[in-house]
């Protein structure tokens, strides 16, 4: 499902992006792929960084998880310690 997102995102980027940079090419063409190709590394570049930075949990079935929010965390941390 994020990798359908990213690239709607990556399209719409370059939908938005066309021909708005300055070059000094002959050929328009070659210019608006140029556009095209900056735009799509951009955009892929950007799905890969946001996907390295994602928190992955892999748990055996059976196991149980217990999720505190920092604020529970950190009252639980402080009366354990007085």
């Amino acid at each position: 499902m994020q990798e359908l997102s990213a690239a709607k995102e990556i399209v719409a980027n370059m939908r938005t992006s066309a021909g708005t940079s300055i070059n000094l090419s002959n050929d328009a063409g070659e210019q608006f792929v140029a556009d095209m190709g900056r735009n799509l590394i951009q955009g892929t570049s950007q799905f890969v960084a946001k996907k390295l930075r994602e928190v992955k949990v892999h748990l055996k079935s059976g196991y149980r998880v217990f999720l505190l929010s920092e604020e529970q965390l950190k009252n639980k941390v402080l009366a354990n310690n007085q």
